[in-house]
């Protein structure tokens, strides 16, 4: 059997060489920091005279949903740090590199589980504010939402 298709497979790169997921990522990132952005400048117009309660759920909420967000990738990083720390030390028949390679491997299986989940915790359980306001405001004009809505998920009573 002729194998050149698996020497040419093992030796060709495993990512797109013309930087295809990078330009991607990045757009993507750019788009959700311009969709912020636009909230937030939309927040300070239009709730800053009469709804200075509002305007402060909306920035304290955004606030807190991004220190919580940040300091739980924070918080996993450390986890993970102290975990590679005490499999290091524990007396194992194992191998140093194969100790790490285990680590690798639980702490990349568990943290692809872990991001969904916090932010999740974060926008509906830990800073629901932010979340309300955000969701609001990409429905607010496809379904005619109006403050009303607006302080109706907030658990607000209009002034």
């Amino acid at each position: 059997m002729d194998h050149d298709f698996y020497e040419w497979a093992s030796d060709a790169p495993l990512r797109a060489p013309d930087g295809f997921s990078e330009t991607a990522t990045a757009a993507g990132v750019a788009a959700s920091a311009a969709e912020r952005n636009e909230m937030l400048a939309y927040a300070l117009q239009t709730f800053s005279r009469g709804h200075a309660q509002l305007l402060g759920r909306i920035l304290s909420g955004y606030e807190k949903a991004k220190k919580l967000q940040i300091r739980g990738m924070i918080g996993y990083a450390a986890a993970a740090v102290m975990a590679l720390v005490i499999l290091l030390a524990l007396p194992l028949s194992m191998d140093m590199e194969l100790r790490v390679l285990v680590w690798l491997s639980f702490a990349g299986l568990l943290f692809i589980p872990f991001i969904p989940l916090w932010i999740l915790l974060c926008n509906h359980v830990l800073a629901p504010d932010w979340n309300a306001y955000a969701t609001w405001y990409r429905r607010r004009d496809r379904k005619g939402l109006g403050f009303e809505n607006l302080y109706r998920a907030m658990g607000m009573t209009r002034p």
